[in-house]
């Protein structure tokens, strides 16, 4: 017998790390995904790692904070269908007896004990999977949708949801347990999440190009997700201790700062341009820093021109309904003419070399009666949002 070939022909014991992995992996590729949406400055705010559940999602709708939980079931063939046995805990067997307690101890009453327990912000529950869902678990999961009870595994859950999930008086009604039932939703055959030709990599991408207008390169791209990886890692390791917002904000989520710093944008010129109003920061201050960075600015001046272009927003805000369109647009046809020069000259878009061309762009337009309360800088915001409306 050769010992060589026993030791690669003999199967191990087990293999449970080498599969745990693969599903933890499969969390952190989902909730990495899931980040990526705070970029959008939209609703999601925050995501949360394995916390709750295998991750969180934090949304403000309409001034209000709400949640939505994920839990993320892989396997490892995924030809092999998902069953209600094994979401829902209930036999499918022909007379087969249901127990309520299987019920809340199931992956699916483990997500609706949150509609439970965060009554108020529990807005959405999702039971996340590479693979497929069989006939009556996909029967099931549109009687959830339209909230119909003649399908007899959901008439036993809304009759014994109460004695399942709420311990206390007082107890919920048949259409209080509907709409919590509503918020659970299946997401299948989800291709990021897949352990060989998963998508992840393609979608990242394009997210980060869609919420920010950064077209990567190969290279650049492979590092940036490396370290978001390693980024919802680091949030989703250690215990614990301390129970306050501040505490599980920065141990366990992840937030838009956290998403700047992985791209290198400042987060000053981002919250510069927030508070602007500019509704599409993360593309203004992208624009500004890679373009500006590429002709040597500092870190300073990029502060200073996301200031600047804020200042001129505010400023052309309020003059809109005060200077004549035919001013305003003869201004920015003025700036506009500037960037093309610069854009097609020297390219250099430090302040220095743009400091005497703004000044005497301050003499034409006080020689044609435009000057207004216009200075220098504020010239200089103009012609940074003149640079990043051309590069969007």
């Amino acid at each position: 017998m050769n010992s060589t070939e026993d030791f690669y022909s003999t199967k191990p014991r087990e293999q449970v790390g080498r599969d745990t992995f693969l599903r933890y992996r499969a969390q952190i590729l989902a909730a990495a995904l899931a980040a990526l949406e705070i970029l959008e400055g939209g609703e999601v705010d925050r995501v949360f790692c394995d916390y709750h559940d295998d991750f969180v999602i934090g949304k403000k709708v309409s001034g209000k904070q709400q949640y939505e939980f994920f839990q993320v079931k892989t396997r490892a063939k995924t030809s092999k269908n998902w069953t209600l046995n094994e979401v829902f805990g209930l036999k499918t067997q022909k007379n087969a007896s249901h127990s309520a307690e299987n019920v809340k101890a199931s992956f699916a009453g483990k997500l609706l004990q949150h509609t439970v327990t965060f009554p108020d912000v529990c807005a959405r529950i999702v039971f996340m999977t590479n693979a497929h869902l069989d006939e009556t678990l996909e029967a099931m999961s549109v009687s959830l949708e339209r909230n119909d009870v003649a399908n007899k595994y959901l008439k036993f859950i809304v009759d014994n949801f109460n004695d399942c999930f709420v311990l206390t008086e007082p107890k919920l009604s048949e259409t209080q347990i509907l709409e919590k039932l509503s918020k659970l939703r299946f997401e299948s055959d989800v291709s990021f999440i897949k352990d060989k030709n998963n998508s992840f990599e393609s979608d990242a991408r394009t997210k980060i190009y869609q919420f920010s207008e950064i077209d990567l390169e190969f290279n650049e791209a492979r590092q940036i997700l490396v370290n978001l990886l390693e980024l919802m890692s680091k949030k989703t390791a250690g215990v614990i201790s301390v129970f306050d917002e501040s505490s599980i904000n920065s141990k366990a989520s992840v937030d838009i700062n956290d998403l700047l710093d992985l791209l290198s944008i400042s987060r000053e010129a981002y919250h510069s341009l927030i508070q602007g109003g500019d509704a599409r920061a993360i593309k203004s201050a992208s624009v500004i820093q890679r373009t500006m960075f590429a002709s040597g600015a500092s870190n300073e001046e990029i502060e200073y021109s996301s200031r600047c272009k804020t200042e001129w927003d505010v400023w052309l805000r309020d003059n809109r309904n005060k200077l004549s369109d035919f001013d305003l647009l003869s201004i920015a046809s003025k700036v506009d003419t500037l960037l093309a020069d610069t854009l097609n000259g020297t390219k250099s878009f430090r302040l220095g070399a743009l400091h005497p061309k703004l000044k005497q762009l301050m003499v034409d337009l006080d020689s044609l009666g435009l000057a207004y309360d216009l200075t220098p800088p504020l010239l200089f915001g103009g012609f940074i949002s003149a640079l990043v409306r051309c590069k969007s």
